[in-house]
């Protein structure tokens, strides 16, 4: 039998989804959720309960991790988007945008700094860089982007997010502004 919640980017959620799978006296739980703050207390319940815990997305103190290396990941996306502005702009770029989640942990937030390291082994001239916080999610990236793009100078900039959503949140604010060639994306998820 499994049993699937829903914590819809919710810490109130995720913290009584847990309760439910203590309730229901689960043989294991998969926790795949970002907020940091909450991860601590998610993990003491199923360490409470003797529940073996596998967290997906951030680590969770006792449980085991399951995903990938974000620094590493961060980093083969950051050589991209260098590599990629070297071939389209000779490697002229006056910006780089990183979309993160706010209210991840420093273990996802490493997927970013792995972005800009790569950028900068790529574009050691890089500049500007700079730090948007968003939900994670399609639409609030999308606003806060398209807000972003009308107070910025740049003209050529390069956007790492964290997730797909992000980066197509991303993407569809370049395109209703009409940057035309003037940008390129990044998403990891």
């Amino acid at each position: 039998e499994l049993i699937s919640l829903d914590n819809g980017f919710a810490p109130e959620i995720a913290l009584k989804n847990a309760d439910a799978l203590v309730a229901a006296k689960v043989d294991l739980a998969i926790e795949h959720q970002f907020n940091d703050r909450v991860a601590s207390l998610i993990s003491a319940k199923f360490q409470a309960a003797k529940i073996p815990l596998i967290a997906m997305g951030t680590s969770h103190p006792g449980a085991t991790y399951f995903g990938g290396n974000n620094y590493g990941a961060g980093l083969i996306g950051g050589h991209a988007l260098g590599r990629w502005a070297q071939q389209h702009w000779s490697g002229h770029v006056d910006e780089l945008v990183l979309v993160e989640l706010s209210l991840a942990g420093a273990f996802l937030r490493s997927r970013l700094t792995g972005v800009e390291m790569g950028v900068r082994e790529i574009l050691p001239g890089l500049k500007k860089v700079t730090r948007l916080a968003c939900s994670g999610q399609f639409g609030g990236t999308m606003d806060l982007v398209r807000r972003y793009l009308k107070t910025t100078r740049a003209r050529r900039i390069l956007l790492g997010a964290v997730n797909d959503p992000c980066a197509l949140g991303a993407l569809r604010a370049f395109e209703e502004a009409r940057w035309d060639d003037s940008y390129a994306v990044m998403g990891q998820g």
